[in-house]
């Protein structure tokens, strides 16, 4: 009987039979086409986020990382993050490695989401990792291969607020530390990174951490040099920055002091992000006041409203060429800023505050998709039960 003669191999079926080969040996969810790789995530709320990070949704299955000085924020975003999910219909894990966090600032930030945060301590480095590993493998052993029905963010404040476990173990035993153990800590939290990292793929779970700018002497001075000087790099290792998509910046403004509530100043920028331009900045009030019909005895808020239309006024007074007259104005016709206030005529709005123009946006489906595309916001996929792959 004559040998069948053999089709010649083509592109596409090498192309072919090299991802049903890899697929058999790595698995479909570590071998597939490029065009069907896709970042999931949870819909941000408002423009000014959408800008800063370039995105319009938070990414899942990632680590993405704020640091900045102490009492700039940082906390308070990561919280604002896990209402976020909660109110996607997710559930948020708050680890907490620092003992000094603010009940009455968890509450009142949380509100009535606060039912959906499982709040776990930390003493260790080594602590902190085992809470992040069991909610990781617990989620995974409840939703099985589903590809998860809803989404979950763990947060750790601060990966830097703890020692290893070594340094604790020494410190018990001598009754004081010498510091040469930090490198041990510092490496043990890269490591750990870098593996959870690609933990992480194809999972509806985002691990958010929180970290410290390293502190820095200013060299220029002989005496009372300046210790509190903070760099532009974390706390622990350089290279954290390779285990995370996105890590944001906080730097502490201006006081609010006001008579109807008091606040800080935040200046948010992007020093990377694997999902779209990096360093952008924003700035954006975060404010309090004391009620004590409220959670915790008082109301929190992030200001995001204002922050975007402060961001669409620096747009319009800009100085670089072609500025203002964006795509963005075309879509917001009529806008105008006089002595801080506001006025759009697409919006019927004329001479109102900041924050009741940018609520207008935020609060409009339509209009915010239009907004996002004027500044070619980067569009992403909208998590949805079972998504992930």
């Amino acid at each position: 009987m004559a040998k069948q003669k053999e089709e010649p191999m083509t592109r596409d079926s090498f192309f072919a039979s090299a991802i049903s080969s890899a697929q058999e040996k790595f698995g479909d969810k570590d071998a597939y086409v490029a065009s069907e790789h896709k970042v999931f995530g949870i819909p941000l709320d408002n423009l000014a986020l959408m800008w800063l990070v370039d995105s319009n949704v938070w990414p899942l299955g990632r680590v993405t990382m704020t640091h900045g000085a102490e009492q700039s924020g940082k906390s308070a975003f990561l919280l604002w993050l896990e209402k976020l999910f909660i109110r996607f219909g997710g559930t948020g894990v708050y680890v907490s490695a620092e003992n000094k966090d603010s009940p009455s600032l968890i509450r009142s930030l949380l509100g009535e989401e606060i039912k959906y945060v499982d709040y776990r301590r930390a003493r260790t480095i080594q602590e902190w990792q085992m809470h992040v590993s069991h909610s990781i493998d617990h989620y995974r052993e409840k939703q099985g291969e589903s590809g998860g029905k809803f989404p979950m963010i763990i947060g750790v404040d601060s990966i830097a607020g703890v020692q290893d476990q070594s340094v604790k173990e020494t410190v018990d035993k001598q009754g004081y530390a010498d510091g040469r153990q930090y490198p041990v800590g510092a490496a043990a939290v890269t490591y750990y990174l870098q593996v959870k990292s690609n933990d992480l793929v194809g999972s509806p779970i985002c691990l958010h951490c929180v970290n410290h700018a390293k502190q820095k002497i200013d060299g220029g001075q002989e005496k009372g040099q300046n210790l509190t000087a903070m760099s532009s790099r974390p706390a622990g290792a350089s290279h954290l920055r390779f285990a995370n998509s996105m890590d944001v910046w906080f730097k502490r403004g201006g006081d609010v002091l006001r008579a109807d509530r008091k606040g800080f100043i935040a200046n948010l920028r992007v020093y990377k992000s694997s999902l779209g331009d990096a360093h952008r900045a924003i700035s954006v009030e975060l404010s309090w006041k004391a009620d004590k019909t409220a959670p915790g005895g008082q109301q929190t808020w992030w200001n995001w409203d204002q922050a975007t239309a402060d961001m669409l006024a620096a747009f319009k007074d800009s100085k670089k060429p072609g500025d203002k007259s964006s795509p963005i104005f075309d879509v917001l016709e009529g806008f105008t800023v006089n002595s801080k206030k506001y006025s759009c005529k697409r919006l019927g709005l004329v001479a109102v505050d900041g924050y009741e123009l940018g609520a207008v946006i935020n609060s409009d489906e339509a209009l915010l998709t239009e907004c996002m595309e004027a500044l070619n916001i980067h569009k992403y996929e909208i998590f949805t039960a079972g998504s992930i792959k």
